[in-house]
């Protein structure tokens, strides 16, 4: 028996609270509005005593279904008094719910009353997956769960017309009070009728259908590999990628479960409005009966702009913006056709002076997604369907302008991915090429010669090839889990064939003894990252939510370093909130008027975050962050810091943030405010202290993690 389900049977709740029932936040909050003179009534739940009984009857049936027959339930309403005191009564009131369940009523054997011999045998096979097991306790939740499993059983078995209301149980309590035998009864359809099985027919894919309208004649028939693509007129969808979507096929018997996958499997091609699957019955000359199969398709709009526009604050306020284009089918073979462009300005102080200058970023991206593994036509005949395998070609051009230096950055990748199970996801790119070039103009390049080649390398044209693949695991879409999971990593082998072609004396090195391709820097390294977090659902909508990340990145050569844009940083609304993005670490590093990104190859970061609602549209949040990044080696020159990361000490090199947060949830958008107070720095090994004046604000849409 479960204590949280009995208490969801309780019709009267107490008024909501936050810090686990400690403080009615919600109930002061609503009585700042209270007024008296409009005779309003304030929104405190008072007991009643008919709410009450209800929910004695409530609990009741839940025990009787969960198999306690013999319970008993008592209720009683205890007054609070201050300090105990019982003159000194408060107005409150405590109910008190007392169950006394008894001994349960198990199942002392099992039976079934079967007249078709398939099906008798069809229930023998799949016995082992019974919900009613003998020597357990009687369940009506368990006789449903068992009445829908025959169904579908039978269902995906060609038993088209099957339902539930044919599976009946008789329960014969008659060997005793506690124990009881199950007889599981499947009934016949009619007094000389059976359950026939179905086997499909025809199968016609409409990709013109229009659910609105009376006059859906179509005048176009395409034949490929036995279905008929039907439309009216040409149709715009060529027939491959919509037959990849059939999981039954013409001769095999019908499947509910295959059905179910068909319609899944054409809405995760996104390109139609309306989908519905309808069957004809038809009956042959030798008395079989068969299914011909309509898919009937609503085509969606092809041409779709969206726009969005998002305030940041680093330094200094600034602003980002994106407009995007989609085409669907852009070729006919279903794929998605990208194209966005996307800039910003940020207000960025000036390291000689308090000076403030606009930094800019604008660029465009480029996307192209086929709703198969493009060139790999054998290992997309061996994944299952239900992955949905894709591919996207995807490429994009960065311009970047700070006070300090001006970049460009290019991507090209070839990207796969595709679904195990429902909550598993894997994508690999191969290759994917990255370019970063310095122009000549830039004000860091005349200071290179003061850099660490560490740093250096952050501010020179590089290239970089490689591999990346990811994993994702997230169950948060069940809605029967109660404390879900999400979990994701990531790695990248870049550079393999660029070391062995050193070794064959075919690649070039420059005067850092780094390796060059066409005089520019070639990148060589591993990376690797994992993001977890867990999310524990508690009463009345609160929530700790926490998360850990680690990554790291490691040179394969010797005298090699980590590209800029694969380095990590911490600090900003996503990351360790009490400072800004890009400001924390390397190690113990502090230089107050170095303004450059702070960036390394190591970084940890740890939170906590405990949510509560407010009002319906209202949240709120109290956290606490950590994290800081380390560079791969220590720099030679540093004599009062330590960047690099080292296991004896880099727990006392994390910085620590408290804060609070503000949230107004509309449900399909969450802008989020918050405040993050320093209390721990990272060059700091033992002082903890809260650091008032360096309060961060952090302003943030959707939710940090």
């Amino acid at each position: 028996m479960n204590r949280e389900e009995v208490k969801s049977y309780i019709r009267q709740k107490p008024n909501k609270s936050i810090l686990f029932g400690t403080w009615k936040f919600s109930l002061q909050w609503k009585n700042l509005r209270y007024n008296s003179k409009k005779n309003k009534k304030r929104p405190a739940v008072v007991v009643d005593s008919s709410l009450i009984e209800r929910s004695e009857r409530q609990i009741g049936i839940y025990l009787k279904n969960q198999g306690y027959y013999n319970s008993k339930l008592e209720t009683e309403i205890c007054p609070k008094y201050f300090l105990g005191v019982k003159r000194w009564e408060t107005k409150k009131a405590t109910v008190i719910y007392t169950v006394l369940p008894g001994n349960a009523l198990i199942i002392d054997s099992l039976d079934c009353m079967i007249k078709q011999p398939v099906i008798q045998s069809l229930y023998n096979l799949q016995l082992s997956h019974s919900k009613i097991v003998k020597g357990e306790i009687l369940k009506i939740e368990n006789l449903e769960l068992e009445r829908t499993r025959i169904s579908n059983l039978l269902a995906d078995r060609g038993y088209f017309k099957f339902a539930e209301n044919f599976v009946r149980f008789n329960v014969d309590s008659s060997r005793g009070k506690d124990s009881t035998i199950v007889i599981t009864k499947i009934k016949q359809p009619g007094l000389d009728s059976l359950h026939n099985q179905y086997y499909i027919n025809d199968i016609y894919v409409n990709t013109s259908f229009n659910p609105y309208s009376s006059n859906n004649i179509t005048t176009d028939t395409v034949y490929f590999k036995g279905i008929k693509f039907i439309s009216k007129g040409p149709s715009k969808f060529k027939p491959a990628p919509l037959y990849r979507g059939l999981f039954f096929k013409s001769g095999e018997l019908y499947s509910h479960e295959k059905e179910s996958q068909t319609f899944r499997q054409f809405a995760n091609l996104q390109m139609f409005s309306f989908i519905k699957i309808d069957f004809k019955e038809i009956v042959d000359s030798n008395g079989i009966h068969l299914l011909n199969a309509y898919i009937l398709l609503q085509p969606s709009n092809r041409m779709s702009i969206s726009a969005e526009l998002m305030g940041t604050y680093r330094e200094g306020f600034g602003a980002n913006g994106q407009i995007s284009f989609a085409r669907k089918n852009a070729f006919g073979n279903s794929e998605i056709l990208n194209f966005s462009i996307s800039g910003g300005v940020e207000n960025l102080k000036q390291i000689d002076d308090d000076d403030f200058k606009l930094g800019s970023t604008i660029g465009p991206r480029l996307s192209l997604t086929f709703p198969r593994l493009f060139l790999l036509p054998q290992v997309t005949k061996k994944i299952p369907q239900s992955a949905f395998p894709q591919t996207t070609f995807s490429t994009y051009f960065n311009f970047q302008q700070r006070s300090r230096y001006t970049r460009y950055l290019t991507n090209l990748s070839l990207t796969y991915e595709w679904n195990e199970g429902k909550y598993k996801k894997h994508e690999i790119s191969v290759p994917d090429i990255n370019f970063s070039f310095i122009t000549k103009d830039s004000k860091i390049l005349s200071q290179l010669s003061t850099l660490s080649p560490q740093q250096k390398f952050k501010f020179e044209n590089a290239i970089s090839s490689g591999i990346k693949y990811s994993f994702l695991f997230n169950n948060q879409t069940n809605k029967d889990i109660k404390n879900p999971i999400y979990f994701t990593t990531k790695g990248w082998i870049v550079g393999p064939s660029a070391i062995l072609a050193d070794a064959l004396g075919w690649e070039a090195r420059d005067e850092n003894n780094a390796i060059t391709l066409a005089n520019i820097r070639y990148a060589t390294f591993f990376k690797a990252q994992a993001d977890y977090r867990k999310f524990f659902n508690i009463r009345n909508e609160q929530q700790i939510a926490i998360r850990s990340f680690l990554g790291f990145a490691i040179p394969l050569d010797k005298d090699g370093v980590i590209p800029f844009d694969q380095l990590y940083f911490s600090g900003g609304a996503n990351s360790v909130r009490g400072w800004r993005q890009r400001t924390v670490g390397p190690g113990s590093y502090f230089e107050p008027n170095d303004n450059l990104d702070k960036l390394g190859e190591v970084k940890i970061e740890a939170s906590i975050e405990y949510r509560f609602p407010i009002t319906n549209i209202i949240k709120g949040a109290v956290f606490a962050d950590a994290g800081n990044v380390w560079t791969e080696e220590p720099d030679t020159d540093a004599d009062n810091y330590d960047p690099n990361f080292a296991f004896n000490r880099f727990y006392k090199e994390l910085a620590v943030s408290p804060g609070l947060g503000l949230r107004l949830d509309f449900d399909f958008f969450l802008f989020r405010l918050d405040l993050g107070v320093p209390i721990k720095q990272p060059y700091h090994h033992s002082t903890w202290k809260l650091d008032p004046s360096n309060t961060q604000l952090n302003f943030g849409v959707g939710y940090p993690f």
